[in-house]
């Protein structure tokens, strides 16, 4: 029952706004895709709805070795959501294959989360992502050992409520133990992450697990650039807000980091860290403000690593 569409060319899905409708069928599997595209090159999805009727796990629509997409003016719900488990659900994946020139912009997304993982040149800006499950409201992940990804743009994005195990916005090695994986030259900026309801991290770059041991992998170029994260004075958190999170065992530096006027707001009773950044060289962290945390900024440097003008209230 999942439309599959694989080797076009130059094609488009074109609704007439939130009222063109793709669902799930209801008697579909509950991990069912709504579609797949594989090997798709010069395509747009635009001005429709998507629901995912009851997904209990992965769904959405899959993209595999795509290159020149348009994904922009859309709604993900799930108009019968089910109770959480550990599994993703998602509403735009792109998965295994490498990807080249994505744009995913000016799109709703209710209850699941948005994934690009292995691309060049991968943009993914003004979406508005709500109660996002599982592992990432907006995350790029290694899947295999060799790949890489390079010049994202994370900008602009609004973040609500995200019940994830590692970070709203989330660049990381998954599984950790992966080895010989390269992100470069990744932009995250301006973006909005609020908790009202649930506390959970804001944002999560590195690997989920540094007591895995792993070889070879680059974290380089990243640019953290005013990003608002906001926790509710009615929730207690005992995490961080942004966790740049390595170790000797996961044997990976962040090379020429630059985190920038960041805000992260904690509540009275907030027992975390506001930002803390492990194994960092050749960095750079500036003007970032950090309001009520147990510890405000912490920076683990190697070497050549610049604070100044950081805040802490």
């Amino acid at each position: 029952m999942c439309v599959e569409v694989t080797n076009r060319t130059g094609f488009s899905w074109k609704g007439d706004g939130f009222t063109t409708l793709l669902k799930r069928h209801s008697a579909a599997a509950p991990t069912a895709r709504i579609a797949t595209f594989t090997n798709a090159i010069d395509f747009q999805i635009a001005n429709m709805a998507f629901d995912a009727n009851g997904i209990i796990s992965y769904g959405g629509i899959a993209f595999y070795g795509t290159k020149r997409a348009l994904v922009t003016h859309n709604r993900f719900f799930d108009s019968n959501k089910q109770p959480l488990t550990k599994a993703d659900r998602y509403s735009f994946v792109f998965g295994s294959g490498h990807h080249e020139d994505i744009w995913i912009s000016d799109n709703i997304i209710e209850d699941l989360q948005l994934e690009v993982d292995a691309a060049q040149r991968a943009h993914i800006v003004r979406n508005q992502v709500s109660r996002p499950t599982r592992t990432a409201a907006i995350g790029a992940f290694s899947l295999v050992n060799g790949g890489f990804a390079e010049d994202y743009e994370i900008a602009y994005n609004q973040i609500t409520d995200a019940q994830v195990s590692a970070g709203a916005i989330t660049v990381d090695l998954d599984p950790p133990q992966t080895s010989n994986y390269r992100y470069s030259r990744m932009t995250i900026a301006r973006n909005e992450i609020r908790f009202n309801t649930v506390a959970g991290r804001g944002m999560l770059l590195g690997t989920p697990n540094h007591s895995s041991a792993t070889s070879g992998n680059v974290f380089e170029d990243f640019i953290v650039n005013r990003n608002t994260i906001i926790y509710a004075p009615s929730l207690s958190y005992a995490g961080e807000g942004i966790f740049t999170n390595t170790s000797l065992t996961a044997n990976f530096d962040f090379v020429r980091l630059k985190m920038l006027g960041n805000t992260i707001t904690g509540s009275g009773v907030a027992k975390g860290t506001g930002i803390d950044l492990r194994r960092m060289r050749d960095g750079l962290v500036q003007d970032n403000t950090a309001v009520l945390w147990n510890r405000s900024i912490s920076v683990q440097s190697i070497k050549g690593t610049v604070m100044q003008n950081n805040k802490e209230q």
